[in-house]
């Protein structure tokens, strides 16, 4: 594992944002240093760290390729909630519960596109590193950005659409916020301990 998720391994905890905390340290607070992120890790890193319980207990899982793994792991490390892995979903729907299928806008773009949506900073700064494919939002993307929606997974969408309340269709609060507003969400701590801070000011860091 490289620093970064080292660092997280280690401490249960994930370090700031590399810009932010170079250019604007004053931003930190303790608190703030435990941000939900997804796109900061792969904007630092481009890469996604191996899950942490099946990298302690299941280490034979673990080839080369595979500790790079895909959203769904990270999204467990990062919210402690079990989204279901892309081949477990496929080949054993009956270890998910109700609750368990649940997962974030960006896992599930994830999981639906089998892509990785590019980075606010790069996107903006270096789109020469994008390829057109990859720049503009395919139909899922652009469903969210028109509704402030997520829609179905495709699977469960197609399979199981009793599972869909309004709530699940509704964007949690930190889901691809940061690519759709160019605005930087508020930590999870920080919103769920400090609501007062989520003004304008702290979200456009």
């Amino acid at each position: 594992m490289n620093t970064f998720s080292l660092f997280m391994y280690i401490t249960d905890k994930v370090p700031p944002c590399r810009d932010c905390y170079i250019h604007e340290p004053h931003l930190y607070s303790r608190t703030h240093q435990y941000m939900n992120t997804f796109s900061l890790f792969m904007y630092i890193t481009d890469k996604v760290p191996p899950c942490r319980d099946c990298y302690i207990h299941e280490p034979h899982l673990y080839s080369r390729t595979h500790q790079y793994m895909n959203t769904f792991s990270l999204f467990m490390y990062i919210t402690d909630k079990v989204p279901p892995c892309r081949d477990c979903y496929i080949h054993e729907p009956h270890l998910y519960s109700r609750t368990h299928q649940y997962m974030n806008t960006f896992s599930l773009f994830m999981y639906i596109t089998d892509k990785v949506l590019p980075c606010r900073d790069c996107y903006i700064h270096e789109p020469h590193l994008y390829s057109r494919t990859h720049q503009y939002m395919n139909t899922f993307s652009l469903f969210m950005y028109i509704t402030d929606k997520v829609p179905p997974c495709r699977e469960c969408y197609i399979h199981e659409p009793h599972l869909y309340s309004r709530t699940h269709q509704y964007m949690n609060t930190f889901s691809l916020f940061m690519y759709i507003t160019d605005k930087v969400s508020p930590c999870r701590d920080c919103y769920i301990h400090e609501p007062h801070l989520h003004i304008v000011e702290h979200i456009n860091i």
